[in-house]
């Protein structure tokens, strides 16, 4: 066992977080921790690793027990490179080599019968033993499958002070993993993941023999790397087996079952209760009401069923259908500064599609939508164009009236509603209850509380400037001022990133009984597989729109990643005819069948290649496998590279040959 926890409870300023919690996290264990927003998941991680005190209990660790902890938006800093950073991980060990190095040289000048000798050699054993514990000598190969499966690959010289917020979370999540604690812990560690690095990630972890405990709201994630379930809920943790799919399973069972037994339990109660009540009286039934009074007075209570927190409602209304045709791009341009993310993006949009963008980070996700909006201008934006997105008109309105540019084009009778993922439209120095009121001015105060309240933001939060809400009461305040605006065109910029698990589905619900059209960029993979009916792919600067569902979308992905590469050859028009002599046509027929066979082991060395590449940057494979992996693959390197060179050879024989 790792660690045991018994009746540990803990709070600030007399608000109890935690009560009486009783837990266990043994050797292996893969454990997804879920609650509310708010609830104390974060809190409860820092009181395991020993980063709070103060509570009341007992928590037990194993002794030596080296935890490794991955807080929220917990990023490293300083003026090293990227890979200095992470190969500062293994510190101890490259001073352990080095020792080595000296070791190796003072031993060679020293008598072998000395007590000097006897001495050093015993620190050298030590050493070596530390080295392979540590398997140092693959310490460039675990960093180069961490940095590259982590989004890093060509970043390596980059200075980590000059990294985004995002990527120095991920370069401690790098180091984390590089560090292989016995327990890892991981706070939301998909927040700043593109999809092709929550996919490396989830395959890494497949492999990590040792134990975790994530918190997360990515549920695609949960069923792909844990086996156990913790639920925060009322000061409460309750233990599921299984991944957050059975976890839904067995908790609505769970549900189900404690109320039948409680209804059951106060029927018969109220059944004990009126017969005591009608036969107490009467001499020939006393005694009989006597013990069923007695019977509840020594009846084991069942407890009434926990109150379930009532998830937030999210109704998405249209006042007015558009135009079959909704928007059309063509050739359009995704800028970031001076910088060129993609060209002739184009795409069409129609009346009820919904629409998911996805892409790697810096693909142009958000800039597309932007762009789309007006709210960043291509080459050909005008001062008059910027003057007007300084104006007070909404987002949509403004993108109508101007209509943007000559490559996005909206359809008759379109309207357009935008829920930006920093919220940079509100305006934080507003009460909350003014900031929607001022925007809908004629809707009266009470059915403003009413959609506010829905969203679950209470009375007390409405009365707080925008400023003080936590980023899962701000994203509900930017949803509620789209529902209000019933568009039906709504662009969303990854609005599930601070909702939590029961927001995120209320949301999922309300968007699917939506009757619009909508285009969003999330990379939370669950919300995409549950509304999207197309996916636009933005990647390597080209934009492509596959017509089906997600689970089509990666069905389509792996097909082309599978067919076999066709090496292209320059086809020549017959010349057999001009052959000056039969030895000619036969040193042809020769080395066009040795080109052909060469072509075959090309292809089958590029593929053992591959397949040897994803293997080790599968996460699947011990260190101790990749050196052997390593030196085949390198091998490979090197026949592929005689194979290119004989090829070349060949092809230019061949030409001699043919005239």
């Amino acid at each position: 066992m790792l660690i045991s926890v018994n009746g540990l409870s803990f709070g600030y300023d007399d608000v109890n977080i935690l009560q009486n919690v009783n837990l266990s996290i043994n050797e292996g264990d893969r454990i997804g921790f879920i609650g509310e927003n708010g609830a104390g998941k974060s809190t409860l991680l820092k009181l395991l690793s020993g980063e709070l005190s103060g509570y009341d209990g007992d928590i037990r660790r194993k002794s030596g027990l080296v935890i490794g902890v991955l807080h929220q938006n917990g990023g490293v800093d300083g003026e090293r490179t990227v890979y200095a950073e992470a190969l500062s991980v293994f510190d101890r060990l490259i001073a352990a080599e080095r020792r080595l190095r000296e070791l190796e040289t003072e031993l060679g000048s020293v008598a072998t019968d000395t007590r000097e000798y006897r001495e050093l050699i015993g620190e050298y054993n030590r050493l070596s033993d530390v080295c392979r514990a540590g398997d140092a000598d693959h310490i460039n190969v675990k960093i180069d499958i961490v940095l590259n499966g982590m989004g890093f690959a060509g970043s390596y010289e980059r200075i980590v002070s000059t990294l985004s917020g995002g990527e120095k979370t991920r370069l401690a999540l790098c180091k984390l993993l590089l560090t292989e604690p016995e327990l890892l812990i991981m706070d939301e560690p998909t927040n700043h993941l593109d999809i092709a690095t929550l996919a490396w990630l989830e395959r890494y972890l497949d492999g990590y023999k040792k134990a975790l405990l994530i918190v997360s709201h990515d549920r695609f994630f949960l069923d792909k790397t844990v086996r156990k379930i913790w639920e925060l809920e009322q000061r409460e943790v309750s233990e599921y087996k299984g991944n957050y799919s059975k976890y839904k399973i067995l908790k609505e069972e769970e549900v189900k079952t404690a109320e039948r037994e409680y209804e059951k339990q106060q029927l018969k109660i109220a059944q004990m209760t009126e017969y005591a009540e009608r036969n107490i009286a009467r001499a020939s039934t006393s005694n009989s009401a006597k013990s069923r009074l007695h019977q509840l007075a020594n009846m084991e209570q069942v407890a009434p069923p926990k109150r379930r927190s009532r998830p937030p409602m999210f109704r998405f209304d249209i006042d007015h259908e558009s135009a079959k045709d909704v928007v059309r791009v063509v050739g359009l341009t995704l800028r970031a500064g001076d910088k060129v993310l993609a060209t002739d993006v184009s795409f069409d949009v129609k009346r009820g599609d919904r629409i998911a963008v996805v892409g790697p980070n810096g693909s142009g996700k958000s800039t597309l939508i932007k762009t789309m909006l007006g709210l960043v201008g291509g080459a050909d934006e005008t001062a008059e164009g910027r003057e007007k997105r300084a104006g007070s008109v909404s987002v949509g309105e403004r993108a109508l009236l101007r209509g943007v540019n000559c490559h996005v084009v909206y359809g008759k009778d379109v309207s357009i509603s935008y829920y930006d993922q920093e919220n940079d439209n509100l305006n934080v120095e507003n009460m909350v209850l003014e900031e929607l009121w001022f925007r809908f001015s004629m809707a009266s105060q009470t059915d403003m509380r009413a959609s506010l309240a829905a969203a679950q933001l209470t009375a007390d939060d409405m009365d707080k400037r925008v400023s003080e809400l936590s980023g899962g009461e701000r994203a509900k305040l930017g949803l509620v001022i789209v529902k209000e605006e019933r568009s039906n065109l709504i662009f969303l910029d990854e609005p599930t990133n601070h909702l939590d698990l029961g927001a995120r589905e209320a949301l999922e619900k309300g968007l699917l009984e939506y009757a619009g059209t909508l285009i969003f960029v999330s990379h939370d993979r669950y919300f995409i597989n549950m509304l999207a009916t197309s996916i636009l792919e933005l990647d390597n600067g080209k934009a492509t729109l596959y017509a089906g569902g997600y689970e089509w979308y990666l069905a389509q992905k792996e097909t082309a990643t599978s067919l076999p590469q066709e090496r292209k050859t320059v086809k020549k028009s017959d010349t057999s005819s001009s052959f000056r002599s039969k030895e000619a046509r036969k040193a042809q027929v020769r080395l066009k069948s040795e080109i052909a066979l060469c072509e075959q082991l090309i292809s089958e060395c590029e593929g053992q290649r591959a397949e040897l590449y994803a293997d080790m940057c599968s996460g699947r494979r011990g260190y101790a496998e990749l050196r052997e992996i390593e030196a085949q693959y390198n091998a490979l390197g090197d026949q592929l590279q005689s194979l290119y060179e004989e090829w070349e050879r060949l092809n230019i024989e061949l030409e001699e040959v043919s005239g």
